[in-house]
Order: C-alpha cells, then structure tokens, then sequence
C-alpha cells in the first residue's frame, strides 16, 4: 500500500512517498502498522537514492515470517558495497542478485501461508560516479501469480528524456489519474527548465490531489510521506502529512 511519485530531470531528481504500512492476517484482514514507514533511503555518500514499493519485509531462506526484517533494515548491511558501484544501473543490478533469493523465500512463505503477497519494487534514482545527467533504475520481483512481469532490472529514465515522471506501488492509479485530468496544470513540459522549488511543488501537488482521490476508509496511502531531492552534490528532504481533512500542510 504505497505511492511513490518521482520527477526526473537531467540536472535533479525529486522523490515523494507515503507512510502506511498495512500488516495482513491470515484471516484476509488488514490492520494499519504505522503511518510513519521511512520508504526512501538515501545511499551515503552517495548522490543517489532507494524507494521501496510493495512487499516491505523480508526473510531468508531457511527462516519463517516471524523473521521478517525491514527492507530499511536490510539496506544497512548493503550500502557499503552500494556506495562502491560506480552506475545507478550496477546498484539495481546488484540489489536484484544479492536480495532475489530472500525474495523468492519470502513471497513463496506468503503465498503458502497467508495468502496475501505483493511484488516488490526497488526504486533507484541518482547520478553514476562518473557524473552526467539523473539516471532511474529498477529492481523488479513480481507476485508469484503474475504471468506477465519477470523479475529484473528496469530502466525508467532515458538518455533524451529532458523529465520524465515515474510512478511507483498501488496508488499509481490515482497520480496517473490526476495528470490524465488536468493535463494542463501538471504539464510535464514546464518542468524543462523549472527550479528545484517548482519541481517539489509540482510533485507534491500531484501526491496531494491523488490523494483526495481515495475513499475515506479505504486508504492505500497517506500518513507521513517524505520529499527527498537529489542534486548532483547531494541531498535535501522534509516531511509533510495530511490531516483528517485531507488537508495538505508541509512542516
């Protein structure tokens, strides 16, 4: 239960999440974890960046579901190694290696026992070592009943690409929605040349109208969410929250 909007450009990339986490019972009920769940993980000294949509605990082969770790968690034994790889793509490529069999082990626990399972997304955003302009990849693992996506590594943001926006986990629908509708306000082309401060409102306006979207008590994403951009000398990030109102205010 997450939505993650992104806007990339060639000089800057902004990231905005929610903060819902929803832990299921083998009954088939749900009930709301935290509102608070870190789903964006800066890489240290690093300009770039991790979101996480989907299945946000894992276990390793060999364990059961009462060993669950946070992905977050799990970030920390890795971005030693992450911060060593020269490309945003070589990070995707390395998360999908050394996480694929926990996945594996994890979803097919899910599936045998609790019959709820969700794919898992590992969204990466940065620049290479090297330079150049924002790259976006991902690492990829879909549901064990899905036929049509195979686990990889995804490539979101293209070398001619002057923005792209990208849109991750199941409130896609609602951002998809809200620029479909209003074409005119969230024109992706105004942001060619926008400042950072436009860039972060823009991608919070979408965050927030697709939000409105939801059904009061069927929420799939909300609570504290998190703006993070990525320039090419690092980061900068704050929080904001929606009130019962659905009102939108920025801390």
């Amino acid at each position: 239960m997450t939505l993650i909007v992104s806007v990339v450009t060639k000089e800057i990339a902004v990231v905005v999440s929610d903060g819902l986490e929803f832990r299921h019972m083998q009954s088939g009920s749900k009930y709301l974890e935290t509102m608070d769940r870190q789903k964006i993980f800066p890489i240290p000294e690093r300009s770039a960046l991790l979101a996480v949509h989907g299945q946000n605990r894992l276990t390793t082969p060999g364990h059961g579901l009462d060993s669950q770790r946070l992905v977050g968690e799990v970030f920390n034994d890795l971005y030693s190694e992450l911060v060593s790889i020269p490309t945003i793509e070589g990070i995707a490529n390395r998360l999908l290696d050394v996480l694929t069999p926990d996945v594996d082990h994890t979803l097919s626990l899910l599936k045998s026992e609790w019959n709820h399972y969700s794919p898992l997304g590992i969204v990466v955003i940065g620049f290479d070592v090297a330079g150049g302009r924002t790259r976006g990849f991902e690492a990829y693992w879909p549901s064990l009943n899905d036929r049509n996506n195979h686990k990889g590594v995804i490539k979101h943001v293209l070398d001619k690409d002057e923005v792209r926006i990208l849109f991750s986990g199941t409130g896609e629908k609602y951002a998809r929605s809200v620029i479909d509708q209003f074409k005119f306000k969230f024109d992706q082309n105004k942001l060619k040349r926008a400042s950072e401060q436009k860039i972060q409102a823009y991608v919070c306006g979408v965050f927030q109208d697709a939000f409105k979207r939801q059904k009061n008590a069927e929420h799939e994403f909300g609570g504290q969410c998190q703006v993070v951009t990525v320039v090419q000398t690092g980061f900068k990030s704050k929080e904001f929250a929606f009130d019962h109102d659905l009102n939108h205010s920025l801390k």
